[in-house]
């Protein structure tokens, strides 16, 4: 089983290091001492072990936070200081810049988790760039109390060492399809589509292969994946098969999500997925094809890069009515 992972922005001062305890070398200077808050190291070491990539994202001196985490500085797989950026949070700037540090696109906001425990700074800024906001409540040095609804956090964090729990909240395992989950996914299916008055003829809610979607999927050139809840119940899925009217190209097939995680960015990362199987499995472009009701859907499948097209040859669902193509996929 794998599992798709948030990404970690994470400012220090307050939030891993406890600013009380900063001895710098002259007033406004490089820190010189400092300790982390308890817990903090293990937190850190166990969110890298996770997987889950993490960025510093501090205003501060380069040389201040190399001193205080030289011991977990292996932890970091980016590092952005308002120092070397030339502004300070909330500025959009040190945002892009840490999404730079990992090559990261705009439909991996949704992905992205800031910690920080200011709510001028770092809960402002990372709603206003469009990514989830966690705010480090447990530092008395600052006002904690949101002062307008850009300060409002997405969630609170009283202890350091409550962040892997979050994390591990917020990761969702996947795993191929099997049998065992062709009637849950043909339940998930049916509900959506009735949900949208799409229970007719023309759509999948119809086809006869439905109740046995593993059959399908276990031939060469086709993959689904499905998407586990807490209770290893399937709570999503998305799949692939050829689409022989374009040259190398794959359809993305089936992306239907149950309503308690739907509006959480987890549908950009289940095309991530998909599309980087299609390039392993020797596609070059995706197609997919939609209806006017799945106005959700169509937004994310845009906003993933999919051009609108004319309706092809080779349509088996005939009630569909929404056609798009993503021409080059990028590795």
């Amino acid at each position: 089983m794998k599992s798709i992972f948030p990404i970690l922005f994470i400012d220090c001062g307050d939030t891993l290091c406890d600013e009380s305890t900063e001895v710098r070398d002259v007033p406004g200077g490089v820190v010189k001492q400092a300790s982390l808050f308890p817990g903090a190291e293990d937190a850190l070491r166990e969110i890298h072990a996770m997987g889950v990539p993490i960025v510093l994202v501090a205003d501060g001196l380069e040389d201040s936070f190399a001193y205080i985490l030289r011991h977990v500085r292996t932890v970091f797989d980016g590092w952005v200081t308002s120092e070397t950026v030339g502004e300070e949070k909330p500025s959009a700037r040190m945002f892009e810049a840490a999404m730079k540090e990992l090559s990261l696109k705009e439909i991996d906001k949704p992905r992205i988790l800031m910690v920080g425990n200011n709510t001028r700074k770092d809960i402002a800024g990372a709603n206003r760039f469009g990514i989830t906001s966690v705010l480090a409540d447990y530092s008395p040095r600052y006002d904690m109390t949101p002062h307008a609804p850009e300060q409002e956090p997405d969630y609170l964090l009283h202890d350091i060492r409550e962040l892997p729990t979050l994390i591990r909240s917020l990761t969702l395992p996947y795993r191929e399809l099997t049998k065992e989950d062709d009637a849950a996914l043909a339940a998930l299916i049916r509900d959506n589509l009735k949900a949208h008055k799409l229970d007719i003829p023309g759509t999948v809610y119809f086809d006869d292969g439905l109740d046995h979607l593993s059959d399908f999927y276990q031939k060469d050139g086709r993959k689904y994946f499905v998407f586990l809840g807490e209770k290893n119940e399937v709570i999503g899925g998305i799949g692939l098969a050829e689409f022989p009217p374009f040259d190398r190209c794959a359809e993305l097939q089936k992306l239907y999500l149950d309503d308690s995680v739907k509006g959480n960015g987890l549908g950009y990362e289940m095309i991530r997925l998909v599309e980087e199987e299609a390039y392993r499995l020797g596609y070059r472009q995706m197609y997919l094809e939609t209806h006017t009701n799945l106005e959700a859907a169509i937004h994310i499948y845009e906003r993933a890069g999919y051009q609108e097209i004319a309706r092809p040859q080779g349509v088996v669902h005939g009630a569909m009515n929404r056609f798009y193509r993503k021409e080059y996929l990028i590795q």
